[in-house]
C-alpha cells in the first residue's frame, strides 16, 4: 500500500512539475523581463501566506494518526476540524492586512491595480479554511491523492494561464486566473474526504471551543515557527532578492527555484511527507527509507554539476547562466533537503516540537541578518555572493541540527 502511495505520488508529481516546469519557461520565454520578475516575486509573496494556517495543518496531523483506531475520536476528529477553521479565521484577517504592508515593499507591485492584488490575496487566504481535509488524507494514508489533486491543479493551471497570456491579458488578471485555479484544487480534497467517508457531518456550532481553539493556537506554534522559517529561506528566497538583486538577476534565480527547487527537492519532499506518519508505526522502515534518500540525494547532485548548465542552455537561449551560481544552488538545494528530512521526523514526535521551532527560527533570523548586511554592502553585491551565503548559512544549521540528533539518538517517536 505504501509502495502504491509513493508510486502514484511521484507519478502525479511528474506531471505537476512538468507542467509548473512548462509554466515558468513558457513566460519566462514570453513575458518582457519586468513583467516576468513582477510574476515571479507575486508567486513569492503568496507563498508567505500559506502561513495563515498557523502550522495546525501539521498538528492536525499528527492528532488524526494517533487517533486512528481509538473508539470515539470521530467526534472528537469533528470538534478539531472545526475549531482548526476558528484559528484559520482569525489568524487570516490579520494576514489580510500584512498582505497590503508586504506587497508596498517591491517597486513592481505598486504599478498593479489594488482591487487586483486584494483579489489575489482573498483567494489564496480561502485556501487556508480546506487544510484540514488535506490533513486527513495524509493521516489516513491518502497522501497519493492529494498529489493527484495537485497535479490535476497544476494541469488546469497551464491551461489557463497559456490561454489568457495569448488574449494579452495583463500581469494582474493572469495572477488572478491562476489563483482561481488553485482555489478550486483547494476546495476538491473537501469533497474528497466525503467520499472516502473520513468525514461525515459536521459538528455543530456548540462544539466551539475556547479551550480546544486555544490548544490548537498554542499546540501549533512550533510547527508555525518552522513554517515561518520556511517561507523565508525557500519561498522568500525569490522576494527578498527582488528587494536586494537587479531584475535579470531575480529572474535567474526564479528560474533556479523553479527547477532545482519545484522538480528536484518536491521529488525528495514527496517521499519524506508519504513516509512521515511511519515515524510513529514503524520507525525501523523509515530508516530504512532514508537511507536510500541519500543515495538519491548524492546522484542528484553529481546529475546537476554535470548536466545541470546544458539544461538550462537549451530551455532558456535568451538568459545567461553562471556554472558557479547554478552549482552553488544545487548544493542549497542537496542541504535544504537534508535538512527537510531530519524536520519531518520532529515534527512527529512530540518530545522534539521545540526543536523544530528551535532550529527553524535560528535559521531564519540568521538569513534575515544577511539580507540586511547584504542590502549595505558588507558582502558580494551579486547572484553569486548572495547564494554563497544563504549556502553557508544551511551548512551551519544542518550539521548542528544533525550533531543534536546524533547525540540525542531519536531512535522512537511519540505522539
Amino acid at each position: 500500500m505504501m509502495l502504491r502511495s509513493i508510486l502514484i505520488s511521484n507519478g502525479a508529481f511528474v506531471i505537476k512539475a512538468f507542467f509548473a516546469f512548462a509554466l515558468t519557461t513558457y513566460l519566462a520565454n514570453s513575458m518582457k523581463t519586468e513583467d516576468f520578475a513582477t510574476w515571479s516575486i507575486l508567486i513569492s509573496v503568496s507563498m508567505f501566506f500559506t502561513l495563515s494556517d498557523f502550522g495546525a495543518g501539521q498538528y492536525l496531523l499528527r492528532r488524526f494518526v494517533a487517533g486512528i483506531g481509538v473508539e470515539g475520536f470521530e467526534l472528537e476528529r469533528k470538534t478539531l476540524v472545526l475549531n482548526s477553521k476558528v484559528v484559520f479565521l482569525i489568524v487570516s484577517v490579520f494576514f489580510m492586512f500584512v498582505s497590503i504592508f508586504v506587497a508596498g515593499f517591491y517597486p513592481g507591485l505598486n504599478e498593479l491595480k489594488q482591487s487586483a492584488l486584494l483579489l489575489f490575496f482573498v483567494l489564496v487566504l480561502a485556501r487556508t479554511f480546506f487544510t484540514p481535509y488535506l490533513a486527513l488524507l495524509s493521516a489516513y494514508e491518502f497522501f497519493h491523492l492529494r498529489k493527484v489533486i495537485e497535479a490535476t491543479t497544476y494541469v488546469a493551471a497551464f491551461l489557463v494561464v497559456y490561454l489568457a497570456s495569448s488574449f494579452d491579458f495583463s500581469v494582474a488578471a493572469i495572477i488572478n486566473a491562476y489563483a482561481i485555479v488553485f482555489f478550486v484544487g483547494a476546495v476538491a480534497p473537501f469533497f474528497l474526504c466525503r467520499h472516502l467517508k473520513l468525514i461525515s457531518g459536521f459538528a455543530g456550532f456548540d462544539s466551539v471551543s475556547k479551550s480546544v481553539v486555544t490548544e490548537i493556537l498554542v499546540s501549533s506554534v512550533p510547527y508555525f515557527i518552522n513554517n515561518l522559517s520556511l517561507l523565508v529561506t525557500r519561498g522568500g528566497l525569490v522576494f527578498f532578492a527582488g528587494l536586494l538583486l537587479i531584475d535579470t538577476e531575480v529572474v535567474v534565480l526564479a528560474i533556479y527555484y523553479a527547477l532545482f527547487y519545484q522538480v528536484v527537492f518536491q521529488f525528495f519532499d514527496i517521499v519524506v511527507r508519504s513516509l512521515q506518519p511511519r515515524a510513529l508505526s514503524n520507525p525501523r522502515g523509515y530508516k530504512k527509507a532514508e537511507f536510500l534518500l541519500y543515495i538519491f540525494l548524492v546522484c542528484f547532485v553529481f546529475c546537476g554539476a554535470f548536466g545541470g548548465e546544458v539544461i538550462l542552455g537549451l530551455l532558456y537561449p535568451k538568459i545567461s547562466f553562471e556554472y558557479s551560481s547554478m552549482l552553488i544552488f544545487i548544493v542549497l538545494g542537496a542541504v535544504e533537503i537534508l535538512f527537510s528530512m531530519m524536520n519531518a521526523k520532529w515534527q512527529m514526535d512530540s518530545r522534539f516540537n521545540g526543536l523544530v521551532a528551535l532550529s527553524s527560527m535560528v535559521k531564519a533570523i540568521m538569513y534575515l541578518v544577511f539580507f540586511v548586511l547584504f542590502s549595505f554592502g558588507y558582502t558580494s553585491d551579486t547572484l553569486h555572493g548572495f547564494l554563497l551565503g544563504v549556502l553557508w548559512i544551511n551548512i551551519f544549521v544542518v550539521s548542528v541540527s544533525a550533531l543534536f540528533q546524533y547525540v540525542k539518538g531519536i531512535h522512537r517517536y511519540e505522539a
